[in-house]
């Protein structure tokens, strides 16, 4: 279970066979800043926080350890807008009550269960 930021860019950096000073290219900034971030020295800027993120295609918030939900960044690419089309429909839902939102959600997952199955 990662706790803090630098513990996860240590662990992405491992799974990924990577080194300090290649991350620290390919982010651009040095492989001492890579280092005193690892070591929680210094606190990195919003700018290196997202090119990190790119490089190991994650999202910032499993990269700042607020999800264990491991997520690439298409995945939420996706998500935000499927949330930005259908905003209308997801608002609407706010107005249900909890059994209708339970008919809505077992509606769904019955509609993808067929789809899977291909009917």
């Amino acid at each position: 279970m990662c706790l803090i930021m630098p513990n996860r860019i240590k662990e992405l950096r491992a799974k990924n066979r990577m080194l300090q000073d290649t991350l620290a290219r390919k982010v651009g900034v040095s492989q001492q800043t890579i280092s005193k971030i690892e070591n929680g020295k210094t606190v990195p800027y919003v700018d290196v926080m997202v090119n990190i993120a790119k490089v190991f295609n994650v999202s910032l918030d499993y990269l700042l350890c607020l999800t264990e939900e491991y997520r690439t960044l298409e995945y939420n690419d996706a998500l935000e807008k499927f949330v930005n089309n259908h905003n209308d429909l997801l608002t609407s839902l706010l107005l249900l009550d909890e059994d209708q939102i339970d008919t809505v959600d077992s509606l769904v997952y019955s509609m993808i269960e067929r789809k899977k199955r291909g009917k």
